[in-house]
């Protein structure tokens, strides 16, 4: 594996000192492309878990430098004594959604109480680059403390519907640990159609969850996810896999898991996956892979990459040093469900993680590292 020129790490947030906090966790990052004075512009959220409500940051020079403090705080105005805390996926509608204009800015994310009794996804919509937030929908909720639903990711599809892909707790009756499935709506997010399966294993000992869809330039699409599995010690694994569809919302037979990522002698990424897209490296642009953990052909830990595939996720993946090469620990451990975003060219990449400060505490670190051209040997 090559490494990259130094690269400097930087921190976007430490929780306050004596705070009792253990911190943060679960980074997500979207630029404003649409034309206007925000265009360029960047914004970051993530779990901050003394918090009942999700942060909004935002940088003016492409991730260089951020906010000192948030511009926005995003609260569950539907249930005050609720908390709007967990899995923010921030999304800029590219088009008219319903009576949403393009350029609406869009942020779904896990509201609970205190006691996780009950769980609901809920959309919020900003008209002014993310400064004040207004109650959309709720588009899946959680009944009870075991039937949850977890990890919103958002995407509109060229017909105009908007599409809620997300993990779900709430099928266990039917023999589901945990499934993958969406729901479309036709009105910008106002009313939800049924919910669809796109990856479900009728057997406790598989979990698949933490789906991330990306369009791809021919037209297609391909998920990443968390393909976790109960072995019979009661131990669990969790390899990244990803799937593929033509439309975005049909996914063939919920009962195939897709293609495993890893490289050509057997790293492999494992636990709380992300998958972003750069428009550089060649005709179909380069998939860009993190995970909490990598691991070789042998099981053995190795250090943080990132995964980088040229071919619209088929065939072996590459792999080159993360850019945070964060310390694990902390709440939750450190570096889960990590955000990248690749540059306005697409030669670099921006990447933010959780890491461990030592005392069991996680801040946000981020760091701006190259990506290798496609002559460039990586591995």
């Amino acid at each position: 594996m090559t490494t990259h020129p130094t690269v400097a790490e930087h921190v976007l947030f430490t929780p306050p000192s004596g705070e009792g906090s253990k911190g943060t966790s679960y980074t997500r990052v979207v630029r404003l492309q649409h034309p206007g004075p925000a265009q360029g512009r960047l914004l970051a959220s993530f779990e901050y878990f003394p918090s009942r409500a999700l942060p909004i940051y935002e940088s003016l020079d492409d991730g260089r430098t951020w906010s000192p403090e948030p511009i926005a705080v995003v609260r569950d105005t539907q249930r005050p004594e609720w908390g709007l805390r967990y899995q923010p996926h921030l999304y800029e509608l590219p088009a008219d959604a319903g009576d949403l204009p393009a350029g609406t800015l869009l942020l779904a994310g896990n509201s609970f109480p205190d006691d996780l009794s009950a769980f609901e996804l809920q959309l919020y919509v900003s008209f002014d680059a993310g400064r004040s937030w207004t109650f959309r929908s709720a588009l899946a909720n959680g009944p009870a403390a075991d039937a949850p639903v977890w990890e919103p990711n958002l995407l509109l599809l060229p017909g105009g519907e908007l599409v809620a892909y997300y993990a779900d707790e709430t099928h266990k009756a039917e023999g589901f640990n945990q499934l993958i499935g969406h729901k479309v709506s036709r009105d910008g997010g106002l009313t939800w159609e049924a919910q669809v399966y796109d990856i479900a294993h009728p057997t406790f000992t598989q979990r698949p969850g933490m789906p991330v869809v990306v369009p791809l330039p021919d037209g297609t699409y391909v998920m990443g996810y968390e393909a976790l599995i109960v072995q019979d010690d009661g131990s669990t694994y969790a390899p990244m896999r990803v799937k593929f569809s033509n439309d975005g919302l049909n996914w063939d037979d919920p009962a195939e898991p897709g293609l495993p990522v890893h490289t050509a002698d057997g790293l492999w990424l494992d636990s709380t996956p992300y998958l972003g897209w750069s428009p550089a490296g060649g005709p179909n642009g380069t998939l860009i892979a993190t995970a909490m953990h990598t691991y070789d052909h042998a099981g053995t830990k190795r250090p943080h990459v990132l995964m980088i595939n040229r071919d619209d996720g088929r065939g072996p993946w590459e792999a080159l040093p993360s850019p945070v090469q964060f310390r694990p620990g902390g709440h939750l451990q450190a570096g889960w469900s990590q955000a990248v975003l690749a540059s306005p060219e697409g030669r670099h990449v921006l990447h933010l993680a959780s890491s461990d400060l030592g005392n069991g505490v996680n801040e946000i670190r981020y760091a701006t590292a190259p990506l290798p051209d496609p002559a460039q040997a990586v591995l």
